[in-house]
């Protein structure tokens, strides 16, 4: 029998392997410590893996299944090679009434079944211990993962990083008639699944009542520490330093121009300055730069390859976290937990968390990281933790604690034992 370290894990997502992009960081996290040659993956975009060519990529998508269409061609089911230290540049999704009409034609056009044929002549000599199915609100992927599972015997494990069910608020009809199917879809879905896996502890408790399966949390780990010299040195000296790295939609961008601006009115009136540098990779509008940008104050400073991280996280004093107060925002983000904590933690920094306190990364922050749960915080409490180094370094001890608790390798390796086991 194959040994659980050399079983071969088949992982199907939307996103490729990475080592910058949220999804695809979390997967790379969690399988930390498989011979990249035991690791396939399937993914359904145009994307490309930036992890390591060592691990074996599939790439399906609706682009490749009209090709094949227009040319009467089958080029379906393409392997890809990974392109490393690459910087992403997604743009922030702007929503239209017509989403939700355009996502069910993307499913009509995967029903276009010509990507089976592909697909079973590559499954054809391969053999797969687990198939870790990475869920998201694409109903043709599960159909990717229920024809894979049909053609393999293998242990199958469903995976749910983000809501897709209680926290649309869209009401349309067929936004609505898109959840209906949905939740039909993962329902069937879950009847040739051995196990669930969830982001968060509150999505556990709401896809139990939901679904009636019992799901494990699992996040993504942040296995090493992200060591560097400033972990030892003190403090900048001509003025404290916050980081924000991550995604800005979601309308995070309006939480970092609050904090911005609260951050120029204590910097002319205390004896501490602090400035915001502001790091992501998506494509930002203008608009969106000039409202996170204040003079003297914060930048934004785009995106960074994964090998810049450490660098950048070093020459903080603060490390920043933010969610939306929008209505929308907080339904979308209630019962995920976001990619960033585990690495900010890890990197024994201070943490500043600034959003509303239902939503599951506010809740995991609140005991040990300074947290602004509402507008009239603001001020008082940035203010505190910019004039209180004792404060700073309370903080800062106490999420180096909570890392050893929730996101050391000793913890990384009991989560891929319990899904590698038969």
């Amino acid at each position: 029998m194959m040994s659980k370290e050399n079983k071969n894990i088949l992982i199907i997502s939307h996103n490729p392997l990475s080592r910058v992009n949220n999804n695809g960081k979390t997967l790379v996290s969690i399988f930390e410590g498989v011979p990249k040659e035991n690791i396939y993956q399937v993914y359904l975009t145009s994307d490309v893996p930036d992890y390591s060519n060592e691990c074996h990529y599939l790439q399906l998508n609706e682009k490749q299944i009209i090709g094949s269409f227009l040319k009467a061609k089958n080029i379906c089911c393409q392997e890809i090679k990974a392109i490393s230290n690459k910087v992403s540049s997604a743009a922030i999704k702007q929503r239209s009434m017509a989403i939700n009409t355009k996502r069910l034609l993307r499913e009509g056009i995967w029903k276009i079944a010509i990507w089976k044929s592909r697909l079973k002549e590559w499954l054809k000599d391969k053999s797969f211990d687990i198939v870790f199915f990475m869920a998201g609100d694409g109903m043709f992927a599960y159909d990717v993962y229920r024809y894979i599972m049909k053609n393999i015997s293998a242990k199958g494990c469903l995976f749910f990083t983000d809501d897709y069910i209680l926290g649309k608020t869209s009401l349309s009809p067929v936004a609505l008639l898109r959840r209906v199917l949905l939740k039909k879809k993962i329902k069937k879905t879950l009847k040739i699944t051995k196990e669930l896996y969830v982001i968060s502890d509150e999505m556990k408790e709401a896809y139990k009542e939901i679904f009636h399966f019992d799901g494990c949390v699992i996040r993504n780990f942040s296995v090493e520490r992200i060591k560097s010299e400033s972990n030892v040195q003190k403090e900048n000296s001509d003025g404290l330093v916050m980081v924000y790295a991550g995604g800005l939609h979601y309308n995070r961008w309006k939480v970092l121009s609050r904090i911005a601006h609260t951050l120029s009115e204590i910097n002319c009136s205390g004896e501490t300055k602090c400035f915001l540098k502001i790091y992501s990779s998506q494509n930002i509008s203008k608009e969106i730069i000039d409202a996170v940008t204040v003079d003297g104050v914060s930048s934004f400073m785009g995106g960074v390859a994964a090998s810049q991280i450490a660098e950048i996280y070093s020459g903080a004093d603060i490390l920043v976290h933010v969610e939306s107060f929008d209505k929308k925002a907080i339904a979308s983000t209630k019962y995920s937990f976001s990619t960033k904590i585990p690495e900010y933690l890890s990197a024994e920094k201070c943490i500043l968390a600034v959003g509303p306190a239902e939503v599951a990364s506010l809740k995991y922050l609140s005991d040990i990281a300074c947290t602004v749960n509402n507008d009239a915080d603001f001020y008082l409490e940035l203010s505190k933790l910019i004039s209180d180094k004792e404060y700073r370094e309370l903080i800062k001890n106490q999420c180096k604690g909570q890392y050893e608790k929730d996101f050391s390798r000793e913890n990384q390796k009991e989560c891929l034992r319990r899904i590698l086991s038969d």
